[in-house]
């Protein structure tokens, strides 16, 4: 069974600077910091990974591949010697339900969250205050909703449509297809 905590906000907080000092790789320190700017700190693997230009068919792979080995270093500095139920994940982020594609979900574990907060890395890393919605995942409850005006030209598309087919579909420039 994997422990409800592996150490306070103030031990993760002391590892961070740690690590910080010995120097975390860039994308660790990457998924890391989106995973923390995320709404509810809750993201599937893929997402977190697209979240930061990876490829969605490979994302999951590059963020599995990372954040663990991050979760391996920041668990054994918290004294862990083994797994929790043979994964290094839950050191980071608890499992949550799957989203509606049915991938895992993970929410950021709120020992870390405090632990960033107490640091000041999300504000210095990201340039942001508080979270964000990069990637929205319904966990829970559906993301908030916030209202915007746009603006926008009316185009009529009946005299686009006749210029199509004058102009055979092709571009009236290039005449290409």
């Amino acid at each position: 069974m994997i422990p409800k905590s592996f150490g306070s906000a103030r031990d993760y907080q002391q590892v961070l600077e740690d690590l910080d000092r010995k120097g975390i790789h860039p994308r660790q320190r990457a998924f890391l910091l989106a995973h923390f700017a995320l709404a509810r700190r809750a993201t599937t693997w893929r997402q977190l990974g697209v979240s930061l230009g990876y490829p969605a068919a490979t994302a999951h792979t590059e963020v599995n591949l990372q954040y663990s080995k991050l979760a391996r270093r920041i668990g054994r500095a918290l004294g862990l010697t083994e797994k929790p139920e043979g994964f290094w994940i839950p050191v980071l982020a608890k499992w949550a339900r799957k989203d509606s594609l049915g991938e895992q979900a993970f929410v950021m574990r709120p020992e870390l969250v405090t632990a960033l907060t107490k640091l000041g890395w999300a504000e210095t890393e990201r340039g942001r205050e508080g979270r964000t919605s990069d990637v929205a995942i319904d966990i829970g409850a559906p993301p908030e909703r916030v209202e915007a005006a746009v603006s926008r030209i009316i185009r009529n598309t009946t005299i686009v449509r006749a210029l199509k087919t004058l102009h055979k579909n092709r571009c009236q420039r290039c005449g290409k297809r």
